[in-house]
Formats: C-alpha cells, structure tokens, sequence
C-alpha cells in the first residue's frame, strides 16, 4: 500500500483507534480529556499517526 496516498476509510480508522485510546488512558489516569492542550492533543495525535501508519503519516516530516 502506497502511504502517501491512504484510503478515506484507512485514515478515518487509524484516527478512531487513536481517539479510542486517547479516551481510554486519559480515564484510566484519570485526567479529564479538556484538560489536555490543542498542542498536548496534536502531539498524541500525531504520534499515533506514525505508530499506526508506519511512519508514513506525513511523508515529507512533521507539518
């Protein structure tokens, strides 16, 4: 599979498995979810992305 051009649907599930898990560890240490900053939350998911595609979230680097 090419990574710099991802399916809709491949996108979209990688981005909902991230948010899962973002939900799950924040209630499992118990921080509220507004608690995070837009820069705390890009970070997450931005390394979810690179985790889950391989590396290939963003071919040219971070954005």
């Amino acid at each position: 599979m090419k990574l710099d051009k991802l399916a809709y649907t491949d996108t979209r599930s990688a981005l909902n498995a991230a948010d899962e898990a973002l939900e799950l560890l924040c209630r499992l240490r118990q921080i509220p979810l507004d608690s995070l900053s837009d820069a705390e939350l890009g970070e997450f998911f931005f390394n979810a992305l690179e985790d889950e595609l391989g590396g290939g979230a963003y071919p040219g680097g971070r954005i």
